[in-house]
């Protein structure tokens, strides 16, 4: 099954990355390639030099990513270092660590926790978003109710029916 899968989505299996699908994925082992992980649960621990892809009713990203996330599911939870950019979506979203790229985030209740920190520009799409922590760049929401607490260093486009700024 695992075979068929991949073959699938990716075309044949090629050098240089590592698939895994099931039902329960856990990934704890180092990986020195581009991961690609598919299942009713995700659960990323290792440290993944290169790329994560991940799709799951819950996807969990507590691993340090030297390069890019990109991941979809009912709850996503990104609480591991990333390198370089994201791109989330699902019903629920959290970031709580760092992005060093930027973050394109659309789910029915985003959050980026306070400590957190995107190095680079956000744009952020949902029914309910909560910013904060940092984003070094510009910063663009569509949001039905949008609360920020944090710091962004860029500008600020924000369309929502519900604004909340706060000192922070």
């Amino acid at each position: 099954l695992r075979g068929v899968i991949f073959a699938l989505s990716l075309g044949a299996a090629t050098p240089g990355l590592a698939q895994e699908a099931g039902d329960v994925v856990v990934i704890r082992d180092v990986s020195n390639k581009d991961l690609y992980a598919a299942g009713r649960s995700v659960d990323m621990q290792a440290v993944v030099k290169g790329d994560v892809v991940a799709a799951g009713q819950q996807v969990t990203i507590s691993g340090a990513v030297t390069d890019d996330v990109i991941a979809g599911g009912q709850t996503v939870t990104v609480s591991g270092p990333v390198g370089d950019d994201v791109r989330l979506a699902g019903e629920t979203i959290t970031v709580s660590r760092s992005v060093a790229g930027h973050a394109v985030i659309v789910g029915s209740n985003v959050s980026v926790e306070s400590g957190s920190m995107i190095t680079d520009w956000a744009w952020l799409a949902g029914g309910r978003i909560n910013v904060a922590g940092n984003v070094g760049g510009e910063l663009k929401v569509a949001a039905g109710e949008f609360d920020l607490t944090g710091k962004v260093d860029g500008d600020v486009h924000v369309v929502s029916d519900d604004i909340r700024v706060h000192d922070g």
